[in-house]
């Protein structure tokens, strides 16, 4: 169970690959736990697309937020589902074409995004990852929440805006 989130995080010591892995499932998991949904999910489906690089912790067994289950699958990017089978979509790269999908599929359903390749978070999606080192740190996209059909916590939207890159 993640404990609270915040605007970095650095991972614990091991394989650089697993840190960065761990400490992105850390930051997720936090940024996941101070959202609220119109109906609150019996279990979080955490939708992962795109060609990504620090997704895998999120794929650990027995992920739980607030005694929720975070249940992380892989999808395609043209699954027409997306918007109603997933409460929160990671994303790796995407090219400009997918992200207009993404985003069209998406359209009026609660969704949470979050993305590990949108450094300036201009991309319509609502929290955008940044890795120095073995830290993680995340900038908000407040247009992005707004559209997004969920409620995020304004504690989390400005640990996000203080560690925002300038672009």
């Amino acid at each position: 169970m993640c404990c609270g989130v915040t605007g970095a995080h650095t991972a614990p010591a091991g394989s650089p690959a697993d840190d960065v892995a761990a400490a992105v499932s850390q930051v997720v998991q936090g940024i996941v736990s101070y959202t609220r949904w119109p109906t609150p999910p019996a279990v979080f489906r955490l939708c992962v697309v795109g060609q990504t690089e620090y997704a895998a912790g999120l794929f650990q067994s027995g992920l739980q937020i607030d005694g929720v289950q975070l249940r992380a699958q892989r999808k395609t990017i043209d699954d027409n589902q997306l918007g109603a089978a997933c409460d929160v979509v990671y994303s790796g790269a995407l090219t400009e074409t997918e992200r207009t999908i993404l985003r069209n599929e998406l359209a009026g359903h609660p969704v949470l995004t979050i993305s590990e390749h949108d450094p300036f978070c201009s991309a319509r999606n609502a929290f955008c990852l940044a890795l120095h080192g073995p830290a993680v740190s995340f900038s908000v996209n407040l247009d992005s929440i707004a559209r997004s059909g969920v409620r995020v916590d304004p504690h989390v939207l400005l640990l996000g805006r203080q560690s925002r890159p300038t672009p």
